[in-house]
C-alpha cells in the first residue's frame, strides 16, 4: 500500500487482513497506535554544518530535496482514516523533531516548521539545521528546546536572547570565525541541563559558563585564531566529570598566557579524540590533562617525527607496559601519505594516525616510525596492511619480518 510515495504496509501488517483499517484503528487504544507510529518515523536527521554554510536564501546543495521528512509522513498518515488523524494531531511528541527549512524561500517549507511547532504543544523540542535567520522563531520556542543545532553569522544577529533552561545538546557554527570568534550573547549565560556541546569555529566563549557537561567537541571549522590553552584548561576544569573529549583541527597556545598553566585531571573521560592537529599541540594537550591511561584514544597528527610520538607515549603518561602478551598490534597504510597503528591490550587501546609528513629516512624505517615504543624487538606479532594506493611502501616494510612472528600482508 503506497501514498504519496510512502510505502504503508508495515502498518496494514499490524492489522487483521480481514478488516478495514477504520475497523481495526478503533481497537487500538490511541497510546498504543501512537507509539506504533512513533516507532516506524525516520530516525531524526543528525547536524549538517556544511549545508548550514549555504545561504538560507539559497537552496542547499544536498542529496535531499526537502526538510521534515517525519512531519510529512505523519500527513500522509493522518488521511488514512479519521481516527488515525485525531491521534496523530493529539500525540505532541510526533511533533517535536523540527528540522529548518532547506530552502527558506518555500512557503511549504516554512509552514511545515510551524505546523510542527503548533502541534508539537509543550513538548520538549529537537531542532536540528537552524540558522539565525530563525532566531525570532528560536527565541520564542527556546523554552522548550532539548536540542539545538545552529548556524550563526555577525549580520543576521540581532541582539535577541534566548532562555533555554531545557537544553541537553548544543552544536553550534560560526559562518565568518575571523571577524566572529567570540560566542555571542545570544543565550543565558549558563545552562543548568547542558551535557553535550559542539563548537565550530569559535575559539573564545568568554560570556558563557559551561559547567555540567559529559561530552565536549571542538572544531576549528574555518577559524585561523588559537585558542588559548588556559581558557580550555579552565574549561575543562568546570567540567570534570567530561566522558568525551573530541578535539578537531583546534591550535591551542600558550603564547602570551596571562598566567601559568595547570594540570587538570579528568578522571571520568571514556573516550579522547585528537584529530588533524600539530605535534605541540598534542603534546601539551597530553601533558596537562591528565586522564586514566586505560582511556581509548585516537591521535591523528601531521608534521611529526618518530621522537615526538615516544614523547608523546611517555611512562609518566602510561605507566603500564605497552607491550605485553596480549598486545594486538596493526599496521594500516591507507595512501602513500597517511598511515595508522592500531594497539589493543588489556590496558590500552589506541590510534596513532598519521599524514601529510613522513620523514622517513636511513635508520627511521616505517616500522619504527609507526610505533611509539622505544625498543620494538619484543613485538611477538603484527598485521600489515597495505593499500593498493600505496604500494611503494611494501619494499620499506618487509625487510623487517624477522622481528615478528607474524605478518599478515
Amino acid at each position: 500500500m503506497t501514498i504519496m510515495g510512502y510505502n504503508l504496509n508495515v502498518f496494514v501488517q499490524v492489522f487483521d487482513s480481514t478488516s478495514s483499517l477504520q475497523a481495526v484503528g478503533v481497537t487500538f487504544p490511541p497510546e498504543i497506535l501512537g507509539r506504533i507510529i512513533e516507532l516506524t518515523l525516520p530516525d531524526p536527521p543528525p547536524c549538517d554544518f556544511v549545508q548550514l554554510k549555504r545561504s538560507p536564501h539559497l537552496p542547499r546543495c544536498t542529496v535531499k530535496e526537502r526538510s521534515n521528512e517525519r512531519a510529512r509522513m505523519l500527513l500522509v498518515l493522518s488521511h488514512v482514516s479519521r481516527y488515525w488523524r485525531a491521534v496523530i494531531t493529539s500525540h505532541a511528541s510526533l511533533w517535536s523533531s523540527i528540522e529548518a527549512p532547506l530552502n527558506h524561500c518555500s512557503t511549504g517549507e516554512r509552514d511545515i516548521v510551524k505546523l510542527c511547532a503548533e502541534r508539537s504543544k509543550d513538548t520538549l523540542l529537537r531542532m536540528t539545521n537552524f540558522h539565525d535567520h530563525d532566531l525570532t522563531f528560536l527565541v520564542r520556542e527556546s523554552h522548550r528546546l532539548v536540542y539545538l543545532s545552529l548556524y550563526l553569522e555577525p549580520e543576521h544577529y540581532t541582539g535577541n536572547r534566548m532562555h533555554a533552561p531545557q537544553l541537553e545538546s548544543l552544536l553550534l557554527a560560526s559562518m565568518d570565525p575571523s571577524s566572529f570568534p567570540d560566542l555571542p550573547d545570544f543565550m543565558q549565560s549558563d545552562f543548568p541541563r547542558l551535557r553535550r556541546l559542539w563548537l565550530q569555529g569559535f575559539t573564545s566563549w568568554s560570556k558563557y559558563r559551561f559547567s555540567h557537561l559529559t561530552h565536549l567537541m571542538l572544531s576549528r571549522g574555518e577559524a585561523t585564531d588559537p585558542i588559548s590553552m588556559i581558557h580550555f584548561l579552565d574549561l575543562l576544569r568546570e567540567n570534570a566529570g567530561l566522558e568525551l573529549l573530541v578535539l578537531d583541527e583546534v591550535y591551542l597556545t600558550l603564547d602570551h598566557a596571562a598566567r601559568p598553566p595547570h594540570p587538570v585531571q579528568l578522571l571520568r573521560l571514556r573516550y579522547l579524540v585528537t584529530n588533524n592537529m600539530y605535534y605541540d599541540t598534542i603534546r601539551n594537550v597530553i601533558s596537562l590533562v591528565k586522564v586514566p591511561p586505560t582511556t581509548p584514544a585516537r591521535f591523528r597528527m601531521r608534521r611529526v617525527s618518530w621522537q615526538d610520538i615516544t614523547q608523546i607515549f611517555s611512562i609518566e603518561t602510561y605507566p603500564q607496559l605497552i607491550l605485553t602478551n596480549d598486545t594486538v598490534i596493526s599496521i594500516v597504510v591507507w595512501q602513500q601519505r597517511e598511515m595508522s597503528c592500531f594497539i589493543y591490550n588489556q590496558n590500552y587501546r589506541f590510534e596513532i594516525s598519521i599524514c601529510e609528513s613522513f620523514g622517513i629516512g636511513p635508520g627511521n624505517t616505517p616500522l619504527r616510525f609507526s610505533l611509539p615504543m622505544v625498543d620494538n624487538s619484543q613485538i611477538r606479532e603484527l598485521s600489515i596492511e597495505i593499500s593498493s594506493k600505496a604500494t611503494g611502501w611494501r619494499p620499506l616494510f618487509f625487510p623487517f619480518d624477522s622481528r615478528s612472528h607474524e605478518v599478515d600482508d
